[in-house]
Parts: C-alpha cells; structure tokens; sequence
C-alpha cells in the first residue's frame, strides 16, 4: 500500500498486473491473411417495384376467360381477395364476384323453376 502511494506521488504510474495468456492489446489483424484464396461472388439482386403481371396475375386472368365457358373457375377470386399486387386483387375481385352473380342467377332460376312447376301441375289438374 505504501508503495502504491508513493509511485502516484512521484508521478510513476503504478505496475500493471496481468494474467498470463492475455493481452490487453488487440491482436494483430492482416486482411491479406485471411483473403488468401478468397474469391469475391457478385450477388444480384432483383427488386421488382412494378406491382404488374406476376404468377398470381396471370393466374387470376387465366381464370377469369376461362370462367366465360366454365363459370366454376371463377371461384379461385375468391383465394386471392387480399393479395398484395393490385392487379391480381382487381381481377381477383372481378372472378368473386362474376361467380357469386352466376350461382344467385342459378339459385333464382332454380326457384323460378320450381315456382313455374307447381303453378303448371296447379294449373292441369284443374283442367
């Protein structure tokens, strides 16, 4: 203790201790050391800003002239209602609801059906 005081009195900075193995200084970094035999990949990448046709576009479109001839394909809108690209929502919006129009067409056709049955069966057996 007594010698501590006296190494800061006189300006000497007291003796650092340090356990063996360690360093406070950091080691030496070469970086040509650990790029020997590197080779440096050239990595692309591809960021599509431009929300036009993609796969589910396609898709969507696909299905909405296909529905012209076979109105079940326009139940895939439905799958695709909250997609990110706009145009894909669009047309999927567009199938949901030729769909939902083509299967209220047939239930009120079916209804109108039946309704024109009974009147008919009504009709001739009072004849």
């Amino acid at each position: 203790m007594g010698q501590e005081n006296e190494n800061l009195v006189s300006g000497v900075p007291p003796q650092q201790y340090q356990q063996p193995g360690f360093s406070n200084q950091p080691p030496n970094y070469n970086p040509q050391q650990y790029q020997q035999g590197y080779v440096p990949q050239n990595t692309v990448v591809y960021v599509n800003n431009n929300p036009g046709l993609d796969n589910s576009a396609v898709g969507q479109i696909v299905a909405f002239v296909v529905g012209f001839f076979c109105c079940c394909a326009w139940v895939f809108g439905f799958f695709q209602l909250k997609h990110e690209n706009p145009l894909t929502r669009i047309f999927a919006i567009i199938n949901a609801v030729l769909f939902s129009l083509v299967c209220f067409s047939f239930v009120l056709g079916f209804v109108f059906f039946l309704v024109w049955l009974i009147f008919v069966v009504a009709v001739g057996a009072s004849l």
